[in-house]
């Protein structure tokens, strides 16, 4: 049973062979998360309320990183007095965001709500924010029309504009602050959205190029300079099948290399029927490949990328793995990893441990590998320095019960 402003209850289970013939049932109230929608000092009527978790950990939506995302929680709309109040039930850090017609959004937070506390924002005043306007400049084949330039400021909001004949371009209505200006291959679809996370990483960093101030306008401006991006067509096979539903992400090597278990920001692709899947990078350089998704352990790989397109293969078998004698009391955080390497191919596996010290069911690389003890402190680090608690080999398509000493 749930009505706004109360708190959520569950009744029964009842017989259907004797249903009462009434049931009463007393919601509790719940105080919401209040305030009051001004413009220009006056009541503004109609604004659209909406509260969103912020994220815990490392979180992409539409291809950019992002630290909250559009997913509303709760959702309330100004009154004629512009009062507002939103239901929340589960205590955590949301971020408020306020959107009306003619305006900029308004955002507050991250904000630590209590539900049976509630919150009182008082007066929040919309603003018409600023803009960012520029071109889209001709590369040598001199074409710009139908470039398609994107925006984001890590908010789960992302906006995408198709530039004209001249290449012309303006956001507008853009809460002041930095943002993140780029060129896309396609333009977002309202209503349509991406999004991945991973719990093992740390929060993704918000990246910026320019700043935008209240009633001002931000010169920014796009090359298209003819070069050919840095295409990776990869293909995996997983026990001699092609492997679907995976997760394949390509990372700066230099500035990840100080810990596989985080990672930085970066766009994330899936391998299709065929196992197929495609990234692209603007720069030439050395990257790091990483496949997720299909197992209990993230693969690992680094490669050169060039102008043009780069192919890879990996074909790898998997195996199921018991593990007894875990340290407990970890909570959220992993009592070892798994880890296996062949060739430049390397594999992570966190080993939670149940109330029973144990892990079970893993699907593991099969193979030669090594199980690690895993601090809190080593989650920047590289796990491959970490010294060997128990080696193993891991016979494929099969199971095997280990207890670590």
């Amino acid at each position: 049973v749930a009505a706004e402003g109360h708190e959520e209850r569950e009744l029964g289970p009842f017989d259907p062979s004797a249903l009462p013939e009434l049931v009463e049932c007393v919601l509790a109230e719940l105080p919401g998360v209040r305030g009051r929608v001004l413009a220009g000092g006056a009541p503004r009527a109609g604004a659209c309320v909406s509260l969103t978790r912020a994220e815990e950990c490392y979180a992409v939506q539409d291809g950019f990183p992002v630290r909250s995302t559009s997913d509303a929680l709760a959702q309330a709309e100004s009154d004629a007095e512009g009062r507002f109040m939103a239901t929340l039930r589960e205590r955590g850090s949301y971020y408020l965001r306020v959107e009306a017609a003619g305006f900029a959004a308004l955002e507050v937070g991250p904000l630590d709500i209590d539900p049976a506390r509630g919150r009182d924002l008082g007066a929040l005043e919309l603003s018409v924010g600023g803009a960012i306007e520029g071109r889209v400049l001709a590369g040598p084949d001199g074409r710009v029309a139908g470039a398609v330039v994107a925006i984001s400021r890590g908010d789960g909001h992302a906006r995408t504009q198709r530039v004209g004949p001249d290449g012309s371009f303006r956001f507008q209505h853009l809460i002041p602050g930095p943002w993140w200006v780029e060129l896309r291959d396609k333009e977002l679809i309202p209503g349509r959205s991406s999004y991945e996370s991973r719990a093992l990483r740390k929060r993704a960093r918000i990246p910026s190029n320019c700043s935008v101030t209240e009633g001002g306008t931000t010169p920014f401006d796009l090359v298209l300079d003819g070069r050919q991006p840095c295409r990776l067509k990869g293909t995996l096979h997983v026990d001699g099948a092609p492997a679907a539903g995976w997760t394949a992400s390509l990372h700066d090597a230099e500035a990840s290399a100080e810990g596989l278990l985080v990672g930085d920001e970066s766009e994330l692709a899936r391998t299709g029927p065929d196992g197929v899947f495609r990234l692209s990078r603007v720069e030439p350089g050395r990257y790091r490949l990483v496949l997720a998704g299909g197992a209990d352990a993230n693969f690992c790989t680094e490669l050169e990328l060039d102008e043009g397109t780069t192919t890879w293969f990996a074909a790898i078998e998997l195996a199921t793995l018991d593990v007894e004698g875990l340290p407990m009391g970890r909570e959220q955080l992993p009592s070892a990893l798994l880890l296996w390497e062949r060739g430049q191919l390397f594999a992570v596996a966190p080993l939670f441990a149940a109330e029973d010290g144990a892990a079970r069911g893993l699907s593991v690389p099969a193979g030669k590998a090594r199980i690690v003890r895993f601090e809190p402190q080593d989650a920047l680090s590289d796990p491959r320095s970490l010294p060997t608690w128990l080696a193993l080999e891991l016979p494929a398509g099969e199971t095997m019960l280990v207890r670590v000493p």
